[in-house]
C-alpha cells in the first residue's frame, strides 16, 4: 500500500505547473525514502530532477518501491482544484490501475477525491555524473523569478556571464537593441535567505554560457516552494538551477546551453 499526506498541496501544485509544459508524461518512483521523478523535455535540452522526501510529509507508507506513470496536464488541471492551504494525500495500490489524489481543507470540513489513471510510461534513469562547477549563485527566489520575467519581455536568449562577486544576464536583440541586468553580491543581509552569494574555484574565474529563456522561465514558475535558488556552472556542461526546501525535498533544472557568438 502506498499512502503520503502533505500538509499542504500548494508545494506540489507549483512544482507540476512549473514541469507541465516541458514534459506529457512522467514516471514517478514511490519508494520508503520518499517520491522521485526524473523527466526530459522531447527537445533534449533540459532535464528536471524533482524529489520528495519521505520526512517532508504528515503521513507516509510505501510498502514497496514502485512507479506511477502520470500525465502532467492532467495531474495539473486535479491540482489547481485544491486551495494551497489543503492537505493533499496521494494512495495507491502498487499493482493498481488508478491513483487517489485527496484534498481536504483545514478545519476538515470540505474534501475531495479525484482518480486519475495511471500511464505505462517506457522511460530510463539518466545516470547524472557528478560536476564540479567552476561558479555557482544563490539568490532569493522572488529576485530572479522577476529577472528573468523581464529579461524574456526583451529577447528570447540571454548570455550569463558569471565571476567572482558579480553575475550579469545580457540580451540583444535585432528590434529593441541591448540590454545588461548585473548583480552583485550581498552578504549584508541579517537574514541568510535574503543574500547573494557567489562563489567562484578560481580568483579569476569566468564563465560565459547562453541559454534559452523560455526554459528559464519554466524554471522560475518554481518560486515560493523555497528561499533560494541556485545556479551553478561550467564551461562546456549544462547549467544546473536548483530549488532547496530541506527536509521536504528539492527540484533540480539542468539545461544545456546554447552556441555563444564570438
Amino acid at each position: 500500500m502506498f499512502q503520503a499526506k502533505l500538509k499542504e498541496a500548494s508545494i506540489l501544485k507549483k512544482v507540476i505547473d512549473a514541469v507541465k509544459d516541458l514534459v506529457a508524461d512522467v514516471n514517478f518512483l514511490c519508494t520508503s525514502d520518499g517520491i522521485q521523478m526524473q523527466a526530459m523535455d522531447s527537445a533534449h535540452v533540459c532535464l528536471i530532477c524533482f524529489t520528495l522526501l519521505a520526512e517532508g510529509f504528515t503521513e507516509y507508507e510505501c510498502s514497496e518501491d514502485f512507479t506511477l506513470g502520470l500525465n502532467m496536464s492532467t495531474l495539473s488541471k486535479i491540482l489547481r482544484c485544491a486551495e494551497n492551504s489543503d492537505m493533499l494525500t496521494l494512495s495507491a495500490k502498487p499493482d493498481g490501475d488508478t491513483i487517489d489524489i485527496t484534498f481536504e481543507s483545514p478545519n476538515g470540513l470540505r474534501q475531495s477525491t479525484f482518480e486519475l489513471r495511471r500511464m505505462d510510461i517506457d522511460a530510463e534513469q539518466i545516470e547524472i555524473p557528478e560536476t564540479e562547477y567552476q561558479c555557482s549563485l544563490k539568490m532569493p527566489c522572488n529576485q530572479f523569478q522577476k529577472l528573468i520575467r523581464d529579461l524574456s519581455t526583451i529577447s528570447e536568449s540571454t548570455k550569463i556571464h558569471m565571476k567572482s562577486s558579480v553575475i550579469s544576464f545580457s540580451v540583444t536583440t535585432e528590434t529593441s537593441g541591448n540590454a545588461k541586468m548585473t548583480v552583485h553580491e550581498d552578504r549584508t543581509c541579517k537574514r541568510e535567505e535574503e543574500q547573494t552569494l557567489i562563489e567562484t574555484d578560481e580568483p579569476d574565474r569566468e564563465v560565459t554560457q547562453m541559454f534559452a529563456l523560455r526554459y528559464l522561465s519554466y524554471f522560475a514558475k518554481t518560486t515560493g516552494i523555497a528561499d533560494q535558488v541556485g545556479m551553478y556552472m561550467r564551461d562546456g556542461m549544462p547549467l544546473y538551477i536548483t530549488y532547496d526546501m530541506g527536509d521536504v525535498g528539492s527540484i533540480g533544472y539542468y539545461l544545456a546551453p546554447k552556441l555563444v557568438d564570438d
